[in-house]
Parts: structure tokens; sequence; C-alpha cells
């Protein structure tokens, strides 16, 4: 209690419901290792609007600002690979940047950056998730392969 904890590593769902439940300050998303994992299992490159990452990014941002968690955490999008993926993500409330992408947006037209996402058009994606316990909460966790694979990595 009076701590700000920003949980890290959510590459779930259910990890983003939990930590909205008990109050994290901040929830860290990382885009890029989810991107990679199914770039690697699937061997294939996707549009930055199909983008496994973003599209987790924004299912998060959504679920949190949808269901006007108070305080609401910050969702905080991490890891990215490429500057599209941040552009695809604008309006998320925030974003860590390497410093080689930083510097591709340094040029990029200002007029790209046309903010997608923001809490008054947040829909949830699904009901708010009900974990009452933590071997509920291992069962969704290790039913999502993904999520249950990179946790393994750390």
């Amino acid at each position: 209690e009076g701590f700000n904890c920003n949980m890290t590593l959510v590459f779930s769902l259910v990890q983003a419901a939990v930590a909205s439940e008990v109050g994290a300050h901040v929830i860290s998303p990382f885009v890029g290792r989810i991107s990679d994992y199914h770039k690697n299992i699937l061997n294939e490159n996707f549009p930055v609007d199909q983008d496994p990452g973003v599209l987790f990014v924004k299912s998060v941002y959504n679920y949190v600002h949808g269901h006007q968690y108070h305080p609401h955490p910050m969702v905080q999008a991490s890891s990215f690979r490429s500057k599209e993926q941040v552009l695809e993500l604008v309006g998320c409330d925030v974003i860590t940047i390497a410093p080689k992408i930083l510097s591709e947006l340094s040029s990029t037209p200002g007029d790209a950056a046309e903010v997608k996402l923001t809490p008054a058009n947040s829909k949830p994606p699904c009901p708010k998730l009900q974990v009452p316990d933590g071997r509920s909460f291992r069962w969704h966790l290790n039913s999502d392969e993904m999520a249950a694979h990179l946790l393994a990595d750390g």
C-alpha cells in the first residue's frame, strides 16, 4: 500500500486485468517481444495494423480504459521494433522508445502521428475478467501459450 507499482512483462490480458484490479500504477505490455514470438512461430511478417504486439497493446488499453478503473493504471507500451509500431499506438498513456526509433521518428512528418487511442473511444475487448484466486490466474495464464512461453523466458 502506498507504492506505485509497474506491472511489467505483461503478455496476457489476464495479467492486465489483475494488475488493474489490484491498483497497479503502470501496466507495461512489450510490443516487440509479442510481435517477435508470432513472427517466429508463424514465420511471417505482419502489416502494422495486424501486428500481434500492436493489437495486444490496443486490447490492454481498451480493457483498462473501457472498464474505467479508478484510479486507472497507465498503459505503457514498450519494446518496439519499428517506428510504424509506435505510430500505430499514438495516444497510449506512456510509450518508451529506443533512441534509434526516436531518431527515425524525428524525421517523420508531424501529420503521421495521428492519435489512435483515446480513453473516450475505448471499448473493452471483453467483460471484466473474474480471477478470484491464484489458481484461476495460473490457469488463465497457462492457457495462453505465448504468454506462458514469454514469461518463462523472463
